[in-house]
């Protein structure tokens, strides 16, 4: 987990040849991926952690709120019973 951050500080740091090492990798050129480049959002550790503490909860009762309309699904599954933020905590900690 700690290795993210490292790519993430390179990434920000090098952008355009972070790109080009992902597009390289996925078989695609970078200007192919500019719109994709330009709509995504890298978090760090830390806000991926506040995100799952924080936020995820509600997002997935969306998500699965959809999937239960679309018939994908026949029942909302609590969350709770598979999310564990504890090896983010720990990452964190290990800072």
């Amino acid at each position: 987990m700690l290795a993210w951050d490292d790519a993430l500080d390179y990434y920000n740091s090098n952008t355009k040849e972070a790109q080009a090492i992902i597009a390289k990798n996925v078989g695609s050129k970078p200007d192919a991926l500019t719109t994709s480049f330009e709509g995504i959002q890298l978090f760090d550790l830390q806000e991926s952690q506040d995100f799952l503490e924080n936020d995820y909860e509600g997002l997935w009762g969306d998500i699965a709120e959809i999937m239960l309309d679309q018939g994908q699904i026949e029942a909302v599954p609590d969350v709770n019973e598979y999310l564990n933020t504890e090896l983010g905590a720990e990452a964190l900690e290990a800072k």
